[in-house]
């Protein structure tokens, strides 16, 4: 079965009168370490909600989701694993039918007992029904799906409802049955129903909370957080972070203050490693810019953009709003070309407000018909983040650009 992780980023913050005394909050935050894995569940934690229907996501379900979470963040067993896993499946093909399986086509009657036995059949090993295999069943599903909405739709006779049905079951047990052998057959087809038999919404829940935490423990054990393997888990104060961010408690982090937080921290720690690895480069990039400062020919900005009057034209200025037709070349100061319009002699066009900001600064000081050289330092370019292939962190661009016409319309 596939591991479900679902930790994710967008967050609607849900807020409790009261949260229930099993379910810790706070944390006492001893370090740094201890700091980011409480950020990082509040940020998480808080996402929870947006993962189901409103009329879901009341306290008890939520609180629910968090218990079956704190038991199932920790080293579970591979059967522990299958078994929750199997017991999710149920629930969710339940979930499924419940909310309609043709994007919630309400003329479609769902016969639940006809799903039930086909599933099993599928489950036991059978491969089609009514001759309808995994593939055909997709195949005449979706036909169905596409003829319903033609601009004169298919009329629903009850063969075809009950064709649609029976498509729909075939699919999903095939689906369910695709890693199933005669070692863990049984196994599985046991947890599954009784998970399909769940009606109490907090038991569903908590069962959802148990294989999301299993799946994501196993990521971060053996990953660290934010894609930094020195940054360990510690799973007693990310799950406290978890339920604080679930619950809308902020007496720590409120979720924005978390996100910031974590955005602050992996700011920092690769502007160490940067300066670690491209700190020679960086100083030579900055030397290079301090001596063309004192070039005569060179003009400067308020913002540290440099830049030489190849050529004046004498058309209109460009704004930030407006889109320009240019010819480019670019290079670092070692004289490597990264970049080119003119060497594939093709011109490009572009809105200025979707550039780089030395781009964007640097365009509306040219006339059209004009040829400048900016010499764009890091700050205005991709700063401590490495661009493409060429472009290290802290690299000063130089370009020559010609600015051929303003695109009207665009």
């Amino acid at each position: 079965m596939k591991r479900v992780i679902l930790f994710g980023t967008a967050v609607i913050l849900l807020t409790f009168s009261a949260c229930s005394k099993k379910l810790q909050t706070t944390a006492q935050l001893k370090d740094q370490l201890d700091s980011i894995n409480f950020a990082f569940g509040v940020a998480n934690g808080a996402s929870f909600i947006t993962m189901f229907s409103p009329e879901d996501t009341t306290k008890a379900n939520i609180e629910a989701m968090l218990v079956g979470f704190g038991k199932g963040f920790r080293q579970l067993s591979e059967d522990e694993i299958s078994k929750y896993e199997a017991i999710v499946a149920g629930i969710q093909l339940n979930n499924g039918i419940k909310d309609g399986f043709l994007f919630g086509d309400s003329a479609m009657t769902v016969d639940k007992q006809l799903i039930y036995k086909i599933v099993d059949q599928m489950l036991e090993g059978k491969d089609s029904v009514d001759g309808l295999n995994r593939e055909k069943a997709n195949q005449y599903f979706f036909k169905i799906y596409q003829l319903r909405r033609d601009t004169v739709p298919l009329q629903l006779t009850k063969e075809i409802i009950d064709s649609i049905n029976i498509a729909y079951a075939v699919m999903q047990g095939s689906n369910l049955a695709y890693n199933l052998n005669d070692t863990n057959r049984a196994e599985f087809i046991k947890n599954f129903r009784k998970g399909r038999d769940i009606t109490k919404s907090t038991e569903r829940f908590e069962y959802l909370g148990l294989t999301m935490a299993s799946g994501g423990f196993q990521m971060f054990q053996e990953r660290g957080l934010l894609n930094d393997s020195t940054i360990t888990l510690r799973p007693e104060i990310l799950v406290t972070g978890i339920n604080a961010g679930a619950l809308g408690v902020t007496t720590q982090f409120t979720a924005d203050g978390a996100r910031e937080y974590l955005r602050n921290v992996v700011d920092k720690r690769r502007a160490i490693q940067n300066e670690k690895l491209y700190g020679e480069w960086k100083k030579q990039n900055e030397e290079f810019l301090t001596k063309k400062a004192q070039e005569p020919k060179v003009k400067s900005t308020e913002s540290g953009l440099l830049y030489e009057v190849l050529k004046e034209g004498r058309g209109a200025k460009p704004t930030a709003e407006q889109t320009v037709k240019v010819h480019y070349h670019g290079t670092l100061i070692d004289g490597k070309v990264f970049d080119s319009s003119v060497e594939r002699k093709e011109p490009v066009e572009f809105a200025l407000n979707q550039v780089i900001r030395g781009w964007t600064e640097g365009l509306q000081l040219m006339p059209v018909g004009s040829k400048y050289r900016f010499y764009i330092p890091q700050q205005l370019a991709y700063g401590d983040q490495q661009a493409g292939e060429s472009i290290k962190p802290y690299s000063t661009l130089i370009f020559d650009v010609e600015l051929l016409s303003i695109e009207k319309g665009k």
